[in-house]
Parts: C-alpha cells; structure tokens; sequence
C-alpha cells in the first residue's frame, strides 16, 4: 500500500510539473503545406506599441521558417518578422528609422501545439511561449507601420522555390496596435476561447471557416481579408474535400402531341372518298370515273 500512494504521489508530481500546453485549437485551424496567406491594408497604421498572438503546430522546426511578415512586397522591406530558427522563437523588427533588432530564443517543438506571444513597447521587448516569458529585451521607439503587406506563412514576396514557409497548423492569429499582458492572457485563461476585439485589434483571424474556403475573414473591423495562395494541396482548412455538387439535367416539358385539321370530306357522286382514308374501288370503276384510255390524259372531275 505504502508503495502504491508514493508511486500515485510520484505521478502527479511529474503531470503537474510537465510544461502546460493547450491540446488543441479554438474551431478550426489552417493548414500550411508550402502555401501562404497574403493580404494588403491601405490605412497602414504606425504604433507606438505593437503585439503578435498566434498559435501554431509546426511540422518541422530546424532552420528558418517564417511565421508572419508584415512589411511592403514593392521595395522588400520587413518591418515585423516573427519566426523559427532552429527551434527557437525569432523576432525581427525595425525601429527608428533604419535600426533593426534580432532576437532568437526559447524552445518550440514540433506536432504539438503551442502558444507564441511578443509585445514591444518603448519600455521593452517580450517573447513568450505558452505565457511564458523566454525572452525580455530593451524597448524601441519609432516603430514602423501594420502594413501594407501582411504575409502568414512565408516570407515578403514568396519565392516558389524558397525552402523558409512555414510548415504545420496554425490558429487565431492577432495583432494589436498596444502592449498585451500575454502572460496575464494565458494564466486567465483567455485563448481557450476566441479571442475579444477591442480598439486596439488591428487583424483578427480565427481561422474558423470550413474547407474549400480561400479567404481568411478579418474579424477586427478593419476588413483585413487574407487570401490563401496555393492550391488546396498547400494550403487549407482543416477538414475534408467538399464534395462536388452532382449535375442534375434540366427538366423538359412534356412532349405535346401534334393534332392536324381535319380534311374536307369530298363527294364523287358515287362514293363519298375521306382523302384520310384509303376506299376500296373495283378497277373498272376507276377507268369509268376518269375516263381513262391507251391514248388519251386520264381527266379530273
């Protein structure tokens, strides 16, 4: 008995010390396979302080893929990067002008789902991980704008041939033009549901619509849509193919019968001849009627 209560104890000491992680989701996912989603917004907007939330499964997690870009596809320029390189949260960003700052750290793993965060502010630059903080750098002022590309699963301007798309699931993607308590977040408890929308959401996408669908519906306001680029092989809803809808022939009318006019009803004087019908006439009545010779045209009455 004594043992069994130290092994029970042992067991909940290992579940409860073991990493939290969400199991799976809120609705929906996407589902990266070398496609990406590229969307555009024409009122760029130029934070002081700005936040990314995500959720993701990546299928691999060595060398460098990218999460999201946001940045011009017309001159290449990356303002914000967020990404994996070599198993590690990365984040790049420019500030001030022409400064840029590269920080890599923590650890991802790959076929299970996980929780990424990051906030800058003047005062500090924070990366999370299942609302853990793993990494809190110094802040930055004079950040660029949300836009004018917005790219979840690749880089600006994707090359086909590019090996850096990210591959794996990916959940409730937010960006926020303020500093988010990601941390507070997850204790509370707040991405077990669809994330809220408030003035300070400047994209919200949940993910959620059903297979076949090509767009990623903004839930912000801001009526930023995501197009998702790639056939459904690269990139798609969780979810089965939908059926195609069978063809069914048009009905046709009925078929009307065709009615002629009754024909006029002739007499000969002899026999009274329906020219709908076939009258049996003996042969020499014939020649008699007609007046039919050797030499002579047969005549009409």
């Amino acid at each position: 008995m004594k043992h069994f209560i130290l092994f029970f104890l042992l067991l909940m000491l290992i579940l409860f010390s073991s990493k939290s992680t969400l199991a799976a989701p809120v609705g929906n996912q996407i589902i990266f396979n070398g496609g990406y989603i590229q969307a555009q917004t024409t009122q760029p907007v130029s934070p002081q302080s700005i936040s990314f939330e995500v959720f993701i499964k990546p299928k691999y997690i060595s060398g460098i893929r990218h999460i999201l870009t946001v940045g011009s596809s017309q001159d290449g320029r990356v303002n914000y990067q967020i990404g994996i390189n070599g198993g590690s949260l990365s984040l790049r960003y420019l500030f001030n002008g022409s400064s840029l700052r590269v920080i890599t750290s923590g650890n991802l793993e790959a076929n299970i789902w996980q929780h990424i965060g990051i906030s800058i502010s003047p005062s500090s630059t924070k990366l999370f991980i299942n609302g853990t903080p793993v990494k809190t750098s110094d802040g930055a002022t004079g950040l660029p704008p949300v836009g004018n590309d917005i790219y979840a699963g690749s880089n600006i301007s994707p090359n086909i041939f590019s090996k850096d798309f990210y591959l794996g699931e990916m959940d409730q993607l937010r960006i926020s033009t303020g500093e988010i308590n990601i941390g507070a977040n997850w204790q509370n408890g707040l991405y077990n549901s669809n994330l809220p929308v408030n003035q300070s959401t400047q994209l919200m996408w949940n993910f959620d619509q059903p297979r076949g669908e090509i767009s990623a519906i903004d839930s912000s306001g801001k009526n930023i849509t995501g197009i998702l680029t790639g056939n459904d092989a690269k990139i798609h809803y969780y979810g089965t193919i939908p059926t195609p809808t069978k063809y069914i022939l048009p009905t046709l009318p009925p078929i009307e019968r065709i009615t002629f006019p009754t024909l006029p009803v002739f007499n000969t004087g002899q026999t009274t001849v329906n020219p709908g019908q076939i009258m049996p006439v003996p042969a020499q009545e014939w020649f008699d009627r007609f007046n039919v010779s050797g030499y002579h045209r047969p005549q009409f009455p």
